[in-house]
């Protein structure tokens, strides 16, 4: 009985190894190493060539578009260390979004290679609604063919778990115009329609 016992143990033991082993395999799969700017987006005469926007499709009414939802349906991960991202936080903030869109901030955390942006904030580095350690995940879920470097502010749909859009150029403007119904009460006016032309010729000189 004992042997029996001994034996039951060391199989169950020696699965839960095999299931680990294969947990593992599986996670790092998942995970990329993050492209390297310098390699990319150095065109031949040296110049830096930002490289585009890759989820660009936009909120709206048409058929193909992104539908603005509340109730926290989208994530906004953002991150101190970009000025880009750090406008969109700011913008859900303003308009008292933080009911309607979740959030979750990421930055770079040291390992053998660049993995990308990671939720370090978060308890064993999980963000807790996606299951994801990388801003990468959601990305290569979205598009398992991506070749670009994982970027921010990315808005991921929490009920696929794919960034959804991660066109830092607009998304404040979906912000201010397509989720206006989930505005608070007295939220500011920051895309005026009398200046909207200006605006966004102004946005685009920023980032050309």
């Amino acid at each position: 009985r004992n042997n029996r016992k001994t034996k039951a143990f060391l199989f169950e033991n020696s699965f839960d190894r095999t299931c680990e082993r294969e947990a593992e395999n599986q996670w790092r799969i998942k995970i990329r190493v993050r492209p390297k700017e310098t390699v990319s987006e150095i065109d031949k005469n040296g110049y830096f060539r930002r490289q585009p926007n890759h989820f660009t499709t936009p909120f709206g009414d048409g058929e193909n578009d992104l539908k603005a939802e509340g109730n926290k349906r989208y994530c906004l991960v953002w991150a101190k260390l970009c000025h880009w991202s750090n406008r969109a936080a700011i913008v859900r903030e303003l308009e008292g979004l933080e009911d309607q869109i979740s959030v979750n901030m990421v930055e770079h955390a040291p390992h053998e290679k660049n993995l990308g942006w990671e939720c370090v904030y978060n308890e064993n580095n999980i963000d807790p609604v996606l299951g994801d350690q990388f801003l990468s995940e959601a990305y290569y879920r979205a598009d398992d063919d991506y070749q670009g470097r994982t970027t921010v502010p990315a808005l991921i749909d929490t009920t696929t778990g794919k960034v959804v859009n991660n066109d830092y150029n607009w998304l404040t403007t979906y912000f201010e115009v397509n989720f206006r119904p989930w505005h608070k009460k007295g939220a500011p006016e920051l895309y005026p329609v009398e200046l909207r032309e200006e605006i966004d010729k102004m946005n685009l000189w920023l980032f050309d």
